[in-house]
């Protein structure tokens, strides 16, 4: 299961992507507003700077079918390794199969319904992104719709993961790729035990050398 990190923090990016665990990352406008980020074309390039040749998937949003593919167009100019993130609706699906006969690589994201996935798997879109977080938030079970998903042959992207437990379930649902934020990133890695084991290392290394 690949590890995508959901933030336009260049630091925070360039740490975990330094570590090497991350596969790419996940970028969306309202993210770009709250980190003050109005370029998307300098933002593509300065991403690029930090991950290389992974995967960045970019908003190529638009009201209709033509403004997508313009913006898709316009942000071709930033070279490969894009992956073009667009909401579902019915002018995103065609926008979505244009740019797939392409050759090109689409993420079809804000995916709610079993229904909506399938329409997005008969295009063969890269990847289907069903949010996990929104709709357990009004009592609908993803873990149940994500089950159903995994028949199609789409890889499935899990967002709006809100704890290291959705992460679990990523895996227990054997999903493709998982897109995070750096809070539960940060999370992943602590557990008390851990903590405790290497606090007694250190006691004992102390111990060690004043005897």
């Amino acid at each position: 299961m690949k590890i995508f990190i959901d933030t336009l923090d260049y630091d925070i990016i360039k740490k975990y992507y330094d570590m090497g665990i991350l596969s790419g990352v996940t970028t969306n406008p309202t993210m770009m507003n709250r980190f003050n980020i109005k370029d998307d074309v300098e933002m593509v390039n300065k991403l690029r700077d930090i991950i290389g040749n992974n995967e960045i998937h970019i908003e190529a949003f638009g009201s209709n079918y033509l403004e997508i593919l313009e913006n898709s167009d316009r942000l071709l100019s930033t070279g490969k390794n894009l992956v073009f993130k667009i909401p579902f609706s019915e002018g995103g699906v065609e926008a979505a199969n244009h740019l797939i006969k392409m050759g090109h690589k689409t993420n079809l994201h804000l995916i709610f319904s079993i229904n909506q996935a399938i329409i997005a798997s008969s295009i063969n879109s890269t990847y289907i992104c069903p949010l996990i977080g929104r709709l357990d938030d009004i009592g609908h079970s993803a873990y149940d719709n994500i089950k159903i998903m995994k028949k199609l042959p789409t890889k499935i992207m899990m967002s709006s993961i809100r704890h290291p437990q959705h992460v679990i379930n990523a895996l227990d649902l054997e999903v493709d790729a998982i897109t995070i934020p750096p809070s539960v990133l940060e999370k992943m890695f602590e557990h008390p035990l851990t903590v405790n084991g290497i606090n007694q290392f250190k006691i004992d290394l102390d111990n060690n050398e004043k005897n």
